[in-house]
């Protein structure tokens, strides 16, 4: 029987683990993006493959992409999605390292005239409830909402879940509203279709500018500025 030196056995070793970590699959997640910004403008994400366009226009959230937990992103942007707009380095930032997905919301830093904040919220936990509603209230008021028999009152910055109740055709009737010093404005009024299996984000953020890059130029003139105001975006996982 051929018997191995200690410094085979080493190499052994050595090849074995090597082989295992290249076995290994680096764990990832689902990332999504919202960039509030005031202006017109595309994103791009910046990644181990290469630069992929993740939003064509602020105000609008991402379709999911899938990045490894822990990896360096660098976030570029561009004055619009074609070929030839240069594109402009704006935030380098790690994606989680635990998770399954998460919503990362970037905008115009404060505090720098020409830097870009962001903060993560995470969406996709383990306990994950089936037909129900996570709402972060991004904005600068309280909102109320209404959705069947779900009532909850949230004040801005804060976040709740509301486990829906939804018909035989998974619908069910949504009201949105924000506080203001006259009262209490409407800011969505409809109906929500969600599958026994999915589960929906909503968003509440603040434009301080109306949105305004949303609209042309002819129909500002026409009807004038747009006003500050809330929305309410969403998505469904």
């Amino acid at each position: 029987m051929m018997r191995l030196s200690p410094v085979s056995w080493l190499t052994l070793i050595l090849i074995f683990s090597a082989c295992s970590l290249f076995g290994q699959e680096r764990e990832t997640m689902q990332l999504r993006f919202l960039f509030l910004d005031e202006s017109r403008g595309a994103y791009f994400l910046k990644q181990e493959g290469g630069e992929k366009r993740v939003s064509a226009a602020p105000y609008s959230i991402s379709q999911p992409v899938k990045v490894s937990l822990g990896q360096p992103l660098e976030i570029l942007r561009a004055k619009s999605s074609r070929k030839n707009d240069a594109r402009q380095k704006i935030l380098t930032l790690n994606a989680p390292k635990q998770g399954k997905s998460a919503l990362v919301v970037v905008q115009p830093d404060t505090s720098n005239a020409s830097g870009y904040d962001y903060v993560i919220l995470e969406t996709g936990s383990e306990d994950k409830t089936p037909q129900s509603l996570r709402i972060f209230n991004l904005g600068v008021a309280d909102t109320a909402i209404v959705i069947g028999d779900a009532k909850a009152q949230l004040a801005a910055g804060s976040t709740t879940l509301l486990k829906l109740n939804p018909d035989a055709k998974h619908r069910v009737i949504a009201k949105v509203g924000e506080k203001t010093q006259d009262g209490w404005r409407m800011l969505y009024d409809g109906v929500i279709a969600l599958r026994p299996e999915q589960m929906m984000t909503a968003v509440i953020i603040y434009s301080p500018t109306g949105m305004r890059h949303t609209y042309m130029e002819q129909e500002i003139m026409e009807y004038g500025e747009p006003e500050p105001g809330h929305f309410w975006l969403t998505y469904v996982e």
